[in-house]
């Protein structure tokens, strides 16, 4: 029998209502340098400097990408403005543990059920355990494959998209993650199941190497997510790993940041018009670096909460209203 939980908690999620409290925000990246940006006029920080982005190199033409949101609250999916963009694909991290943490499963319900009403399609990204004295406890193989026929028989027909675990090339060795890559496709056959996804760090590529000997198989698809690259208006970081590895790069999590706090890496600027200016590179200039393996873009993200201060990338602000980001989205897509 199909579960769909509408508990209160769930209906006020999906109905557009505050996200629940353990709707993951983007995660702190480990500090590295400090930045000491004003703020602009309207109380985010603005990089004293606006950097213009470079010409767009002389790239082959090819198709366009198909763009898609990775954001974790259920209300975006009834967000006329996300409705008028035509999107069918969206990204949720969800942890490996989540049917035993019930305020998260009720976060992920809605999710779920927003996307199919929506017509989204979910790629799901596994992450670490949300629960109390769980969140650095690494999964067995077992575990994580247990975890997806779960989820398959909970959600019927909209697990089909995995990515076998989020960053991994942050903290986690490419051996284990290759276990958790071949546990998957044993529990989710037909479905397609990334490798990782990785940060655009130096380590990537020598990292989804490491995980190719380990896995004794290339993954068709890896996830990248280069917000290093998009906000210092290079492509030093996603050409490397394009030479690294063979199949898909899909760019997973991506796009102009706003704000951040503690920031694992210097970008060339934040604030509104940063924001602006380098998701329009991203998807002018580095999604043209390889058109036939670069086939997906998740713009990081849709709204942010107003709970969230740590990191700041939404093309809707916590007040609702939009970002001049909005209108690069909206006519990249023609819309």
């Amino acid at each position: 029998m199909r579960l769909r939980p509408l508990a209160l908690t769930t209906l006020v999620l999906l109905l557009g209502g505050a996200p629940a409290p353990s709707a993951q925000g983007k995660p702190e990246k480990p500090e590295v340098g400090k930045e000491k940006p004003a703020k602009g006029p309207d109380g985010l920080r603005e990089s004293p400097r606006r950097p213009k982005a470079p010409a767009a190199p002389n790239l082959l033409t090819g198709p366009k990408p198909l763009v898609g949101f990775a954001d974790q609250n259920p209300p975006m999916f009834s967000d006329q403005r996300f409705l008028d963009l035509g999107i069918r694909h969206a990204r949720l991290n969800i942890p490996w543990d989540v049917l035993e943490e019930p305020t998260t499963l009720a976060n992920v319900d809605a999710w779920m059920l927003g996307a199919e009403a929506a017509g989204v399609r979910p790629l799901l990204t596994i992450d670490r355990s949300r629960r109390p004295g769980m969140q650095s406890v690494s999964p067995t193989a077992g575990q994580v494959a247990t975890s997806v026929r779960s989820w398959r028989a909970r959600w019927p027909g909209q697990v089909t998209q995995i990515s076998s675990w989020n960053e991994g090339n942050i903290n986690k060795r490419p051996e284990l993650v290759a276990q958790w890559y071949l546990a998957i496709l044993s529990a989710c056959p037909g479905c397609t199941v990334m490798g990782a996804d990785l940060v655009d760090r130096s380590n990537a590529g020598s990292w989804a190497q490491r995980f190719i000997v380990a896995a004794k198989r290339a993954p068709k698809v890896w996830g990248l997510h280069n917000y290093i690259d998009s906000n210092n208006f290079k492509t030093t970081n996603t050409n490397a790993f394009l030479k690294a590895v063979p199949g898909e790069v899909w760019l997973t999590e991506t796009g102009g940041v706003l704000s951040r706090r503690n920031p694992g890496a210097k970008f060339l600027g934040t604030g509104p018009a940063h924001a602006s200016r380098a998701t329009s590179y991203l998807l002018k200039t580095i999604v043209r670096l390889s058109p036939k393996r670069i086939r997906r873009v998740y713009l990081y993200s849709w709204a942010t909460p107003s709970t969230d201060n740590t990191w700041d990338s939404g093309v809707i602000g916590p007040d609702g209203r939009e970002r001049p980001t909005l209108r690069v989205v909206q006519r990249y897509l023609g819309r």
